[in-house]
Order: C-alpha cells, then structure tokens, then sequence
C-alpha cells in the first residue's frame, strides 16, 4: 500500500499521559477552573506584551527534553511579568507536571502557539516589478528660451568668477578651425557638434540678476568679481572666507568711527603713524569699544587676512582701510542689525 497514510505516533498514543502525571479528566472542578484562570491570565500577559517564552525555557533545558524544574519554570514567570498566586502556580503544575519536570513544550502549544516565530512554507511567487521612485519620474524638460537662458546665465556666472576664458578653453578641442565645436548652437553640416564661437558670443551678451544688501535688484553684464590682495599673497581669501569677512563687517558697521571712536585708540596704538598695528593690537582696540562680541574667531582671522599688510616680516592690520570701509557700509546703510 504505497499511498496509505501513515501517523506516527498514533493520536490516541500522543494523548497518553506521561508518568508522574495527574489525570487531567478526573482532577478536581475547582482545581480545572483555578487552572483555566491561571492560563487565561498567562495569555492575556503574552498577547499585551508580545512576550516570547521559548528562549527562556530552552536556556533551562540543556538535554533539551522539553521539560525544566518546577522552580525554574516560576522563576521564568517572574522574569517575565507574570504574577501568579500560589494556587495558580501549583494548578498549573499539577496539569503540566511529571516525573521530568514541568512539560514546558505543550504548556507553550496550548498558551502561546508562537506562529510569528514558527517557519512557514510558502509557494513561490511570481516577482513583481518595483515601481519607479518619483525623482527617476522625471518629465522631459522642452528646450525653451527661458531654459537654454537659465543655462547660459549658469555657464557665465562659473566663467566669470572662476576667471576662465570659454573661448580658448573650447578651442583647444577644435582640431579644425572651423568653429565647429546642444541644440541652439548646432552646426548644420555636422550634427554632431556645435559652433562654439556662437555659443561664446551668446554669453556676452547674458545679463546677470544680482540681489544687493538693499533688497533691490541689479542688472549686470559682469557679476561682482572679488579680487584678493595683491599686497601680500598671505593675504589671500577664497570664496568662503570673503563671504564670512562681508557678514563681519556688516556687523561692525553698526558701530563706525563716528559712534565708537576706534580711530583714536587706533592712533594710540599706532606711535609711528604708518596707519597699520598689529593683530593683537586690533583685537584690544575693538575689545575696548564691547565690539568683539559681534564677531566669532573665524570671521576676526577672516577680517586680518582681508586688511592684512606686510611690515618687514610680521603681517599687520591696516585699521584706516577698516574704518573706511566701515564708514561706507554705514552711510550706505549695508549693515546687519539682528546678529
């Protein structure tokens, strides 16, 4: 009988009660009912806590026989919350204990099956496309004016700040000069290039939007350059540190000449009048009038690279420059009150 159906052990085999076991049919009413409390309240705690029991009692099992000792499986209920009266306890002893101990693996099957942490065979699905993110989505751009503009004013902005010259840049890939070098400046003949000298023109002519301190808007065929030091190389700001060394003066404009009278502990300092003292001297001098305050560390060494001068081999801070400059800010009104 090839397809007979075998169950080992029979049911009515695995249902036998083990030795040392009380039979379960014939206890006593009161001890069933205190016994169904007694797990009616386990599985309560279980569901609420979401708590997983088969760890602990396999910590204990070291034959792993499904049985642990009667106090171990009470202190396992202590660890994990769950508080039983000394009758609860001794009910469901009495209903899962036998010689070996107490038989933790069917306690678990009729408290807490556990099926979220039982392996379930599952048939093999089909795969399903994963659905596109939505910055992959994106809607072809449609060349306009207003978008190849945009581009071209980009374009002038990195060329003029970062003071390279399109035209020779390009030329050096002209093989041919034939001024060949995506689609505005397409040459006819060779579709596979561009006429870079019209592209060239084309950003001459691009006008730049800048925002002034003033909250108006200028309109400039060059945007504002800024020039390092050619007094000392020493001296020299990048892009960050002329941003920082604006913001600083534009907090110390609130306080110019006219109002702190730097000049005068300025000239104190200066005994031979050369119009430069050091950096420490600077530092004292804006210390007197409450003025270092408004500055952090890295815009004080931002503002002496920026007035720096060389005096024979010491670099020194050139305070009338600092003071012009501070006089103009504040006339013009290009100072930043909420620091």
């Amino acid at each position: 009988m090839p397809l007979c159906v075998v169950e080992s052990p029979l049911q009515h085999i695995k249902e036998m009660p083990r030795p040392g076991t009380l039979d379960w049919q014939a206890a006593p009413q009161n001890l069933r009912d205190l016994c169904e409390e007694a797990m009616a309240k386990i599985r309560l705690r279980i569901r609420n806590r979401r708590l997983y029991l088969h760890p602990f009692f396999r910590n204990y099992d070291k034959l792993n026989s499904g049985h642990v000792r009667c106090n171990q499986a009470n202190q396992i209920f202590r660890v994990n919350g769950i508080l039983l009266s000394e009758q609860e306890l001794n009910s469901v002893l009495h209903r899962y204990g036998n010689e070996l101990g107490f038989f933790y693996t069917k306690f678990l099957d009729d408290v807490d099956p556990a099926e979220y942490a039982m392996p379930t065979m599952v048939t093999k699905q089909q795969l399903q496309e994963c659905p596109e993110f939505p910055r992959d989505v994106k809607q072809p751009e449609m060349a306009s004016e207003e978008t190849v503009t945009r581009i071209l004013t980009s374009c002038k902005r990195q060329a003029l700040t970062k003071g390279v010259s399109v035209i020779d840049f390009l030329a050096d890939y002209d093989r041919h000069p034939i001024a060949y070098l995506s689609l505005s400046f397409r040459a006819q003949q060779r579709t596979a290039c561009i006429r870079y000298r019209d592209f060239c023109r084309a950003l001459d002519e691009i006008f730049i939007q800048l925002d002034s301190n003033l909250g108006d808007n200028i309109v400039t065929a060059v945007p504002l350059l800024h020039l390092p030091n050619l007094d000392c190389v020493d001296c020299f700001l990048n892009f960050d540190e002329r941003t920082l060394c604006s913001k600083a003066l534009m907090k110390l404009a609130r306080r110019p000449d006219e109002i702190s009278n730097l000049r005068q502990v300025f000239k104190d300092f200066d005994r031979q009048l050369c119009g430069s003292v050091t950096q420490n001297q600077f530092l004292r001098a804006i210390t007197l009038r409450d003025m270092h305050q408004m500055l952090s560390g890295r815009e004080f060494e931002s503002i002496c690279k920026c007035f720096g001068v060389k005096r024979g081999l010491c670099l020194e801070f050139n305070y009338r420059e600092f003071l012009q400059i501070l006089d103009v800010l504040f006339t013009t009104g290009q100072m930043k009150r909420n620091y």
